[in-house]
């Protein structure tokens, strides 16, 4: 398993925070920020955003809501089991403490998303890990930063 924290019984955000808060050379401190990305923070290789998280997280609480897949993969694709393993170790990891300060959340979904049922429950599960989490880390009106991806166009 990998180097980082498992959610403890009380989190100590604010303690951990108070040691670096304070900067009157960093524009953006003290500050709750939510990032919406179109990749886990696990599994991929690092992209900008990864990086100004990581500093941002030296003076502010970053929460990084690892993707929330929009379905399986094909069974045909050479990749499957591999990807279902590796997002089912990340569902697993749930809420964590990345080593660079930040915390990684995996929200727990169901990949099916031909019903609006099963969207309507992602949705309610979305939202309630969500509001647990933010509440767990004394997250208050975040910044919120949706990361989306654009595909390469053929």
């Amino acid at each position: 398993m990998s180097s980082a924290r498992s959610v403890p019984a009380q989190i100590p955000v604010r303690s951990e925070l108070a040691e670096n808060v304070s900067s009157a050379d960093y524009p953006l401190s003290g500050e709750s920020i939510v990032c919406f990305a179109g990749e886990d923070w696990w599994y991929h290789h690092p992209h900008s955003k990864n990086h100004i998280l990581k500093r941002l997280a030296k003076h502010n609480r970053v929460l990084f809501v690892n993707s929330i897949t929009m379905g399986l993969p094909s069974i045909g694709n050479p990749d499957f089991f591999h990807k279902i393993r590796r997002k089912l170790r990340s569902y697993l990891r749930w809420l964590r403490k990345a080593p660079e300060g930040l915390w990684v959340m995996t929200p727990i979904n169901v990949p099916m998303y031909g019903s609006a049922a099963i969207r309507a429950l992602n949705r309610l599960l979305l939202t309630v890990q969500l509001r647990l989490v933010m509440f767990l880390l004394n997250l208050r009106q975040p910044i919120v930063w949706v990361a989306i991806q654009r595909l390469p166009t053929s």
